[in-house]
C-alpha cells in the first residue's frame, strides 16, 4: 500500500491520533514537532528535559492537544539515538505505535516522520517503512493512516 503524504498543516490537521518520533539525543524538537511542541506551550520540550520521556526505542508518551490543535492527542514515541536512525528504527517505531494506536482504538492518525533526521531520503520510502512495521503488529482493523508531508514542516 502506497502511504499517503498529506501536505495540510498542523494547524487544520484534524485527526484522532498525532505520532511523531522523539530522539533521545535530541531534547528539543525539530521538524513538525516543533510545531506541535510550541502549541502546547512547550509540553514535549520539557517532558523530554525532565527526564520522563527521553525517546528510548520502543517507549511512547501520549500527550493532550488541550484545544491548542485540531488533534486531541499527540503520541511520543521514541526512536533511539537520531545519529543511529535507519530504516529499521523507522519500523519498529511502526510497530511501537501500531500497540498504542489499537490500545487507543483511534481510526484516524496522522504521523509526523523525522525527515529532517534522514537528510536526501526519499519521504515516500520512509513512510513506507513505517508503514509496513505499523500493517505488521497493528490491530486487525488498521485505521487510516496519513503522513505529514515534510514540505509543511517548518
Amino acid at each position: 500500500m502506497t502511504p499517503l503524504l498529506v501536505a495540510e498543516p498542523l494547524e487544520t490537521l484534524r485527526a484522532d491520533l498525532l505520532i511523531f518520533c522523539h530522539f533521545e539525543d535530541i531534547p528539543v524538537p525539530r521538524g513538525s514537532l516543533a510545531l506541535v511542541d510550541w502549541a502546547l506551550n512547550a509540553a514535549v520540550s520539557r517532558l523530554s528535559l525532565s527526564g520522563r520521556f527521553v525517546g528510548a526505542p520502543g517507549s511512547t508518551a501520549l500527550l493532550n492537544g488541550a484545544g491548542k490543535l485540531p488533534t486531541e492527542r499527540v503520541a511520543l514515541v521514541g526512536t533511539g539515538r537520531a545519529a543511529d536512525l535507519r530504516p529499521g528504527a523507522l519500523t519498529e517505531a511502526g510497530r511501537t505505535a501500531a500497540a498504542l494506536v489499537a490500545g487507543l482504538r483511534c481510526q484516524e492518525v496522522a504521523v509526523g516522520l523525522p525527515f529532517h533526521a534522514l537528510p536526501g531520503s526519499d519521504p515516500a520510502a520512509l513512510a513506507e517503512v513505517f508503514q509496513q512495521g505499523f500493517a505488521a503488529a497493528g490491530p486487525p482493523a488498521l485505521p487510516s493512516l496519513r503522513f505529514l508531508d515534510p514540505a509543511v514542516a517548518p
